[in-house]
């Protein structure tokens, strides 16, 4: 049984999902603050983190940078309505997805659902290694390796993306596309988090490219297009 942690330093909040995760057949761990979770965390796995991004001691953020030091556990963060500038960040800083307080419980479960399934998906067209001049991706451990040997894992939002524009290779994919066959939801304008999956998918893949462009190409008015320079 998947083991969610909820961290969030209102005590109805956390105890309420909790309840309502736990009455639809998830374990769950509550934790008041960051710094208690982050020490627990060392200690136990967990399936999936709900973290709010405004609490005392340690915010959200800061957690989640320290997570993805050592850990691709999905994340979604709980944030005030109005709080834009933290959902963007808390995608950059490697969130999978962010929900604006107050919520539906059911919204929180069908995004925890959709979260832990993009987790244990694996490629059906990807088999065997990716191998390009700058960098090699391993399917079965969802990794890139640059020539150095540096090896980065990916987190399972960033490589749901790349799986799905691996198999749209030379073709060029809409924004609305991407949104709604990743995120499950009607496209919305002014939300940011393909954009952000995007531009942290590129930081991976152009690292270092020898030939100077990159790997994942905004087609203007169009889409992406990804080109894997054969």
């Amino acid at each position: 049984m998947d083991t969610i942690a909820i961290i969030d330093d209102e005590r109805d909040i956390r105890e309420g999902l909790a309840s309502y995760l736990q009455q639809n057949h998830f374990d769950t761990a509550v934790f008041e603050d960051g710094l208690t979770f982050l020490e627990d965390f060392q200690k136990r796995d967990f399936s999936l983190v709900i973290l709010d991004v405004m609490m005392p001691k340690i915010d959200g953020l800061e957690v989640c940078r320290e997570l993805r030091k050592k850990s691709s556990v999905p994340v979604i963060f709980l944030s005030a309505a109005g709080e834009a500038f933290d959902r963007i960040l808390g995608l950059e800083v490697g969130a999978d997805d962010y929900i604006s307080k107050p919520f539906n419980p059911r919204e929180v479960l069908v995004r925890v659902k959709t979260v832990l399934r993009r987790r244990g998906n694996t490629s059906n067209s990807t088999h065997g290694a990716i191998e390009t001049n700058d960098w090699v991706i391993s399917p079965n451990k969802r990794t890139l390796t640059y020539p150095n040997g540096e090896e980065i894992k990916f987190t399972p939002a960033v490589y749901e993306l790349f799986e799905y524009l691996y198999q749209h290779k030379g073709e060029t994919v809409s924004r609305e596309q991407t949104f709604e066959a990743l995120l499950k939801r009607p496209f919305e304008e002014f939300d940011r988090t393909i954009d952000i999956r995007i531009s942290r998918l590129r930081k991976m893949l152009d690292n270092n490219p020898q030939d100077g462009t990159s790997y994942i190409q905004t087609v203007k008015g169009a889409g992406y297009l990804f080109d894997l320079k054969d």
